[in-house]
């Protein structure tokens, strides 16, 4: 109200919140200020807008500057590893590893920055399988002794580039977080359409699962990259669980991104990936 004390044109933002403190909407107002004989404010004419979705925008697209940050610092310290390396003893090989490593960071910036647009819509989607899914993701990680059971196939619709972010997170996050050498198991979700991911490490405690998907969670030690796996599952329709696996670790489940309950394929057996079975690709 100082605002308008002064009896010039105005121009606000302010946030309207009903009673029942639902769907609260922010309001800009541009306008000017009329009084009566006593100097109290009878009205304001102007114009009206609502601003929420812009606001929301604003805000995701500050959150989604911090997430891209995070990930962008992971393949630098990849980058600056094998550069240090390249420098020592000039191979050609680690030269070919920098190079790989800095197309994938800027691959990312690409995709994730379609993320804050409102028309989610828009980001395009491809066919793709769990398998091509997991072994990209699979190589562009310092995979240490862990190891990685697919257990099947399923057919997916999503932005494979994106979703390789998602599986690059999971898969991480169970390498960092777990002292010894981890086993890590992914497969598909028929019913839910969609798949899981599995490890059989320490687990992460009941308290930190609440909030974990959750920009500035209370724990912070999983940082960034779940609540970016979050919002890339839910800018898809689908949705992104976490429950103590039956291996003894953590388990993801990602459902609601298959073009159909039924749309999978029949595998053979178990397929194992080791720390060693891409290093000569990459």
């Amino acid at each position: 109200m100082n605002v308008l004390a002064g009896g010039s044109s105005v121009e606000l933002e302010y946030r309207v919140i009903p009673g029942d403190g639902t769907d609260i909407r922010d309001v800009w107002v541009k306008g000017r200020p009329f009084y009566d004989d006593e100097g109290e404010l009878i009205s304001l004419a102007g114009f009206v807008r609502d601003i929420t979705d812009q606001k929301r925008y604003r805000r995701q697209l500050k959150e989604f500057n911090r997430l891209l940050s995070h990930d962008l610092k992971n393949q630098l310290q990849v980058a600056t590893g094998f550069l240090q390396a390249a420098e020592e003893d000039c191979s050609n090989m680690n030269l070919k590893r920098v190079e790989k490593a800095l197309k994938r960071m800027n691959e990312m910036t690409t995709d994730i920055l379609t993320l804050p647009q409102p028309d989610r819509d828009r980001i395009e989607r491809d066919i793709v399988t769990l398998r091509e899914l997991e072994a990209s993701s699979w190589e562009g990680l310092d995979r240490e002794d862990a190891e990685l059971h697919v257990d099947g196939d399923v057919t997916l619709q999503v932005a494979s580039g994106l979703f390789r972010n998602v599986l690059e997170n999971l898969f991480r996050n169970a390498i960092v977080h777990n002292d010894d050498p981890v086993a890590i198991h992914i497969g598909p979700l028929y019913e839910e359409g969609g798949f899981y991911v599995e490890d059989n490490g320490t687990g992460i405690p009941v308290a930190e699962q609440i909030d974990i998907f959750q920009v500035g969670n209370s724990t912070g030690r999983h940082g960034l990259g779940l609540p970016l796996s979050n919002e890339i599952i839910i800018a898809h329709g689908g949705s992104i669980s976490i429950r103590e696996s039956d291996l003894g670790g953590a388990r993801f489940d990602i459902t609601g991104v298959s073009p159909s309950q039924n749309a999978y394929r029949e595998t053979t057996g178990d397929e194992c990936r080791t720390s060693a079975d891409t290093s000569e690709s990459q």
